[in-house]
């Protein structure tokens, strides 16, 4: 937080907060790409009007944007990082074994199941990260709100 900047946080506020932070997470891996940025709008209005707040077009769009930025780098980072490419060769060997004939039946579940699990494991950590993204970007907009506010009393 910026130098002099006051923030109160009540028990509710918190509670909305993670309760629609884990609901946007949950979400978020079911929805296509369209249908993530409505699950973020509408995470956002609810979150705002749950929290006594003014619901705006231009804090919505913030949100959205935040999160969805947010979310699409973890993504890429994740993606880029040496642990997921040997949990994708893993994933990937696996499919490999269970998917020749005579295969066991363990290892045609495992095979059904890596490469989605590794999919996940991304779609999660990157939904979590457009969380916090949205987070700081409803904060940041209400701080410039209420400089907006001040200034606009001072003149």
């Amino acid at each position: 937080m910026a130098a002099g900047t006051r923030t109160e946080i009540s028990g509710t506020s918190l509670a909305i907060s993670a309760g629609s932070g884990a609901l946007g997470v949950g979400l978020a891996g079911k929805a296509g790409q369209l249908g993530g940025i409505a699950v973020d709008a509408a995470i956002s209005v609810a979150s705002t009007a749950a929290k006594g707040e003014d619901v705006t077009i231009g804090g919505t769009v913030v949100d959205v944007v935040a999160g969805q930025g947010a979310s699409k780098g973890m993504a890429s980072f994740i993606k880029q990082g040496d642990a997921h490419k040997v949990a994708s060769r893993q994933a990937n060997r696996l499919e490999r074994i269970g998917n020749k004939p005579g295969a066991r039946d363990a290892q045609k579940a495992r095979a059904e199941s890596a490469g989605p699990a590794v999919k996940r494991s991304v779609d999660q950590k990157s939904a979590q990260a457009g969380v916090v993204g949205s987070g700081v970007g409803s904060a940041a907009e209400r701080a410039r709100q209420e400089q907006q506010k001040k200034d606009d009393r001072t003149r």
